[in-house]
């Protein structure tokens, strides 16, 4: 079901817990693209307290596994460390290649390829296409991990 927010957007929401949620507070649109709510003088976002309500109440941070931050059914979420969240977004804003971990290296004269991941740069080498940079990146990416590894997209 979808829950109405402020600035045109909705939220996609499990039916079991639509009618909590409404209950609950008057939800809004807040950047950088979630579903939240002042409840008790508190911001709270809407994935957080369905990830209480379905799991218990947890200290850790929560997931949307198809990075949709409005796609708040049970199924999409999970809850992840601080390095399993960040290793499942996407390329950055300012990227050139189209390929996340995949850089030009002016100097060499080809694209590099390398991951983060908890806090440690693995550089994966220099690679004539951009192609062979993002496959890199990738086996990387999913041996570090797994099924939280943000993966390029790569033509068959």
């Amino acid at each position: 079901m979808k829950i109405p927010l402020t600035k045109g957007r909705s939220a996609i929401v499990d039916n079991k817990y639509y009618e909590t949620l409404t209950a609950m507070a008057s939800w809004c649109y807040q950047s950088p693209g979630y579903a939240a709510a002042r409840i008790t003088q508190r911001l709270v976002l809407m994935h957080r307290v369905i990830a209480a309500l379905e799991w218990g109440p947890s200290g850790r941070e929560v997931d949307h596994r198809n990075r949709n931050r409005l796609d708040n059914r049970v199924t999409n979420l999970r809850y992840a460390s601080d390095s399993g969240n960040h290793m499942n977004k996407g390329p950055r804003c300012d990227n050139t290649s189209g390929y996340k971990g995949v850089f030009w290296h002016k100097g060499a004269r080809k694209w590099m390829a390398q991951v983060k991941h908890r806090g440690t740069t693995y550089y994966l080498g220099l690679f004539r296409s951009k192609h062979d940079a993002a496959r890199a990146y990738n086996m990387k990416a999913l041996e570090l991990a797994g099924e939280f590894a943000w993966l390029n997209q790569l033509a068959a």
